[in-house]
């Protein structure tokens, strides 16, 4: 169906509503889900420095314990976006995780919760579930900068954090901002906002992501992330029309070693301008859902096309190997 210039190929109910996302751009969702599915057939799915590396592994503090939960019959006009906020205007990549709520959910039933909570407070000094959102903002991938916003629903005491991981006794100034240094991840620093807010980010990407909170939109990411809806518990947007060049770049150096029924693939990154992805295993089918946002009609058709065309030959493929095991 079209609306506002936007046209919805395989959306389900709990999707985004292209009224929500940024005009003018065709959108194809892509789905997946797990079990038995009654739902009508969708037509594709494609689910699919040293102080970098470390701060990558920190942001993973908070996301192990992350296993998604739904959100569901809110009405239009009241659903949570993933918001600009602490965007600026070069970022390129953002998610949104809801740890508490997941770590209530009984799809964590099973897993040791408690394992998460204990480690946490020892080796942080706060507890996992005290964790209400993690919100994860990449940078431009030359700068290697990035950041990651931790709301919690307890005040923080900064002296119980552990002098192991950030120096507490030693606050900084950096750009008027009050701010401390990660022990053990050189480059980057954890500035306290407000008692609920904590902010670790890369020493030189801090100022910008303060700057950006409740200021005009400026940049790609941050009006999309402003529309996009944020109704499961983990919610991310991928500005490719911002990595198009260092991704085109890629291809090209590894040109030679893409097989031959994949190199159709490599003109995907011409075709679409920003990924939307989200995940919510409550339902009753367990959806894992991909949107790419093309720049018009025919991309997305086209984009569309060769997906389709890439599963056929996957199934084909699998197919085959099959009757081999069989044979």
């Amino acid at each position: 169906q079209a609306e506002d210039g936007i046209r919805d190929i395989g959306v389900t109910g709990s999707d985004v509503c292209s009224s929500d996302l940024v005009p003018s751009r065709e959108q194809m969702t892509v789905s997946h889900t797990s079990g038995q599915n009654t739902n009508p057939p969708i037509l594709s799915h494609f689910t699919g420095s040293q102080s970098m590396q470390s701060l990558c592994r920190f942001l993973l503090l908070g996301l192990f314990a992350t296993l998604f939960a739904s959100d569901l019959g809110l009405a239009q006009n009241a659903i949570k976006r993933v918001s600009s906020d602490f965007l600026p205007a070069d970022a390129v990549a953002t998610a949104v995780l809801n740890v508490r709520e997941a770590m209530r959910s009984p799809a964590v039933e099973l897993y040791p919760t408690e394992v998460a909570d204990a480690w946490c407070k020892q080796n942080v000094g706060i507890l996992a579930s005290d964790i209400e959102q993690i919100k994860v903002v990449i940078g431009p991938p030359e700068s290697a900068v990035a950041g990651v916003i931790f709301n919690l629903r307890t005040d923080v005491d900064v002296g119980s954090l552990n002098p192991r991981w950030v120096d507490t006794q030693q606050p900084m100034d950096l750009d008027g901002n009050s701010v401390y240094e990660l022990a053990a991840v050189p480059g980057v620093v954890m500035h306290v906002k407000d008692p609920r807010t904590i902010l670790v980010a890369s020493e030189n990407y801090l100022s910008s992501m303060l700057s950006s909170e409740g200021a005009e939109l400026s940049g790609l990411l941050a009006k999309m992330a402003a529309a996009v809806p944020h109704t499961a518990v983990m919610t991310g947007v991928i500005g490719v029309e911002q990595l198009r060049p260092m991704l085109n770049g890629i291809i090209r150096s590894q040109a030679e070693a893409i097989p031959p029924p994949l190199a159709e693939f490599t003109r995907i990154p011409n075709l679409i301008d920003a990924i939307i992805f989200r995940a919510d295993p409550e339902t009753p089918e367990g959806q894992f859902a991909i949107v790419m946002l093309a720049g018009d009609e025919s991309k997305a058709a086209e984009c569309l096309r060769m997906i389709k065309n890439g599963l056929r030959s996957e199934e084909h493929t699998s197919e085959l190997q099959s009757r081999q095991y069989l044979v």
